[in-house]
């Protein structure tokens, strides 16, 4: 072994020119698929319709798309057991914490009126955001 390397220094380099090569070729695909997705959420769009059909779950991601659209980088749906009814939580540019709870139904006008409750907290952790609920429509 001591003797091939100093032999065989040029298949090092290419080696190493190949696995550079290839980590490079890595890097500006993700850098590419970066930029798009940033462009896809600037232009996100839902249109009435489109919530109106989408499942429940779907919904909340819609919700959290929505948010991260507009600002809120951190924005992921925490919905399960535990989660104190917050489906989506956020924190916008101005450092507010937001908790989401998103109720959608696909029958209509019938039933009682439900809406998106949003809780918007300055500094408390989501898990206590109670106060200053407010209905969003």
């Amino acid at each position: 072994m001591g003797e091939w390397v100093p032999g065989n220094w040029w298949l090092l380099a290419v080696l190493a020119a190949v696995v550079g090569g290839a980590g490079g070729l890595w890097l500006t695909q993700w850098a590419v698929s970066a930029r798009w997705e940033r462009v896809h959420v600037r232009r996100l769009r839902y249109r009435l319709p489109q919530l109106d059909g989408l499942h429940h779950e779907d919904f909340e991601f819609a919700v959290r798309d929505l948010m991260r659209r507009d600002g809120c980088a951190d924005a992921v749906p925490v919905g399960g057991a535990g989660d104190n009814g917050a489906d989506v939580t956020a924190t916008d540019p101005r450092g507010r914490r937001w908790v989401i709870q998103c109720k959608h139904r696909q029958d209509g006008a019938s039933g009682s009126s439900v809406g998106p409750r949003i809780c918007m907290c300055s500094t408390a952790p989501a898990a206590s955001c109670t106060a200053g609920t407010s209905w969003f429509w």
